[in-house]
């Protein structure tokens, strides 16, 4: 839950009715945990002398239980590792002693507050502190195609956190240069330089210094105070933060989107048409929830070029925690033929250049890339978060704060992995750098929010299955079984039922079959009717065994996955790793696949667990079982692909590419609701 900050109550807590003097003891705060290590209420005493994960304590003057004196001010610490120390050191040394949280009727005080503790942990895990170092130039030698990538040799040690998109500037007695690191080997960088630069004597007398500009989620002093109130970053934080909330205005006069593609029809149902309505009002925000395969990414596409459109003369922002994502998106985007009228540029490290040539109206970036572009961007009409879910609180806050006059949009799903928390975060920090605020704004309804619950992308077994596991029932399938079956009807061996694509290789101990050599043999075996390249191989641990010794089949952890979809997942579940036992991870990893599910292993261990037991029952009572020593003695069907066509009254067969192109074609036809 957000934190209380109304004027008679100066902390973020519901577990203090007022502020004790800080003189006087006061007790500890609370934080909760569901079974996910989810955080489920984030209202703590800020005036507490305690966190949750460790022993802080802030006296003045005063004696403890055991009458031993302190030193005034003093902040003391145990339990803590020596990292720990210097980020409480770093954030946390005036927190108990804040005139935000003495001050009553200064509530914005207190969120402030609130806002730069996050961001200040971030920066300090991320960077660390300003790098002051340097390296000394022994020779210069400029690349003969390309006059601005340098490689430089040098007589000191190169510091050991100068890698790959560090910025560097490079000085010699006259003249000076930026530049940004491509490469680092022994006793040598190369790097690109943002403008030519003539070196001066060989480049000998030159030196590099270290030019990263501290985080720029490090927000400063008095930033949200003296906001604006005119501004829809102050009224989204406020909303975010316990104050007034925004309301929706969901009016819709259109039922799709029919010319919005010059290569393909795209229809928007109306959960779908609500979020891009709201972003083309020019609303403060919208929050799209919505599961695997709702249509997420092809809505925020949608609603970036109909903004584009609408606002010319200002540039829209899709941002994404990882690469993989960004790249997904930026496919989803090229189905719009619209590239010449509105210019789209997946930004990266080397396309600053690009940048300012073709000046983008929509551009994809990470979270973290966002910050090089910054200095480029004037006016910024709209700015969508990507699985927001998965994006740290105090990244999100920091991107709003900075573009106070943007309209925002955030998609994600809460039902499936969340942000990245750093081991060296404890619970206090973590809770206000990482948080939960995509879900703790859709449980206090705080600002507009729109439910997508039509699934397009799955089999409607796969579908309805993780509905009832971690949907409450309420998603429903648009596509029809024989549509994600063209795959697995002709393997009764693995499937027995084309309506219930999850089936259990049982791996048990009676066998002894390694988990490595269970895989192989059950990749083998599949490949013989279906393409590797649409098969993937999932595993709640690391997959370091299985890499490069299945072929074309795709290889990876729940987490590397994200983003991604396959027409057959395999899923390596060992009961030994905590992992397999995270419903948020299960539902994930079984929502990549497509058409068919195979869940390798201990029938009897894995339904010791909750949600496995779930699952399994609906297996057991289909017959989906097999014991892994019958992998390889199982027989396939040889005869064409087949599928029934909805159309037609007969029963057609085709090729693996038409089914490819078929099925991304359904994909891009959203039915109006």
């Amino acid at each position: 839950m957000a934190p209380e900050l109304d004027a008679s109550k100066p902390t973020t807590s519901n577990h203090s009715d007022s502020l004790e003097d800080i003189n006087n003891p006061v007790p500890p705060g609370r934080i909760s945990q569901n079974s996910s290590g989810y955080q489920s209420d984030r209202r703590f005493s800020l005036d507490s002398n305690y966190s949750s994960s460790s022993t802080m304590c802030v006296e003045n003057n005063n004696e403890n239980q055991d009458g031993d004196q302190k030193e005034n001010g003093k902040l003391e610490m145990e339990e803590l590792t020596e990292e720990q120390q210097r980020l409480y050191f770093s954030t946390l040394e005036s927190l108990h002693l804040h005139p935000a949280f003495t001050t009553p009727d200064d509530p914005d005080a207190a969120r402030e507050l609130y806002l730069r503790i996050g961001s200040a942990a971030l920066q300090i895990l991320k960077f660390g502190r300003p790098d002051r170092s340097a390296a000394y130039v022994e020779s210069a030698t400029v690349d003969e195609n390309d006059e601005k990538i340098v490689e430089l040799t040098v007589t000191s040690g190169i510091p050991e956190n100068w890698k790959s998109g560090t910025n560097i500037v490079i000085a010699g007695r006259t003249n000076i240069a930026a530049a940004r690191i491509k490469r680092v080997t022994d006793g040598e960088i190369t790097a690109r330089l943002a403008r030519h630069f003539q070196f001066e004597n060989g480049g000998r007398d030159h030196m590099v210094f270290n030019a990263e500009n501290p985080f720029p989620q490090n927000l400063k002093q008095n930033f949200f105070i003296s906001m604006p109130e005119s501004h829809n970053a102050k009224k989204i934080l406020r909303a975010f933060y316990g104050g007034l909330k925004i309301a929706p205005s969901f009016t819709l006069n259109i039922r799709g989107l029919p010319n919005m593609s010059r290569r393909k029809t795209v229809f928007l149902n109306t959960e779908q048409l609500h979020y891009v309505d709201q972003l083309l009002k020019w609303r403060p925000i919208i929050i799209g929830s919505g599961p695997f395969g709702s249509g997420k990414s092809m809505t925020m596409a949608a609603a970036a070029v109909s903004a584009a459109k609408k606002n010319t003369t200002a540039c829209h922002l899709l941002i994404t925690q990882s690469e993989i994502a960004a790249t997904n998106l930026m496919e989803f985007l090229k189905e719009f033929d619209f590239r010449k009228e509105i210019p789209m540029l997946r930004h990266t490290s080397e396309s600053e250049e690009l940048f300012r040539d073709i000046k983008p109206l929509i551009v994809v970036t990470t979270a973290d890339s966002l910050w090089d572009i910054t200095p480029l961007l004037s006016i910024v009409g709209s700015i969508q978060f990507d699985d927001a879910h998965l994006i740290p609180e105090a990244t999100i806050i920091s991107i709003i704060s900075r573009f106070p006059h943007s309209t925002f949009g955030m998609m994600g799903d809460v039902n499936q992995l969340t942000a990245y928390r750093d081991p060296r975060l404890n619970e206090f920090l973590a809770s206000h750098a990482v948080g939960n605020l995509f879900e703790r704004a859709i449980q206090e309804n705080s600002v507009p929010v729109t439910h997508l619950k039509k699934v397009y992308t799955c089999h409607p077994g796969i579908t309805k299955i993780l509905g009832d596991s971690f949907y409450g029932g309420g998603l429903k399938s648009v596509v029809i079984a024989t549509e994600r079956s063209l795959l697995i009807v002709d393997r009764p061996d693995i499937w027995s039922f084309p309506d219930f694509p999850i089936s259990l290789v049982n791996n048990s101990v009676i066998y002894g079959d390694n988990e490595t050599t269970v895989v192989q043999r059950l990749v083998e075996n599949l490949a013989k009717t279906i393409p590797q390249k649409v098969i993937g191989v999932i595993s709640f641990s690391s997959a370091t065994l299985l890499q490069n010794t299945l072929g074309d089949v795709k290889v990876g952890t729940v987490d590397s996955f994200q983003g991604a979809e396959k027409e057959v997942v395999i899923l390596l579940a060992t009961l030994d790793e905590h992992d397999v036992q995270d419903d948020r991870k299960i539902n994930m990893a079984l929502s990549r696949a497509r058409q068919g599910v195979v869940i390798i292993g201990n029938q009897v261990d894995l339904k010791t667990s909750v949600c496995w037991m779930k699952i399994l029952k609906e297996v057991e009572e289909r017959g989906c079982v097999m014991d892994a020593e019958m992998i390889s003695l199982s027989v396939y069907n040889t005869s064409p692909l087949q599928y029934f066509s909805a159309t037609v009254s007969h029963t057609s067969t085709i090729s693996y590419s038409q089914y490819s192109t078929s099925s991304r074609f359904t994909q891009l036809q959203y039915l109006s609701a």
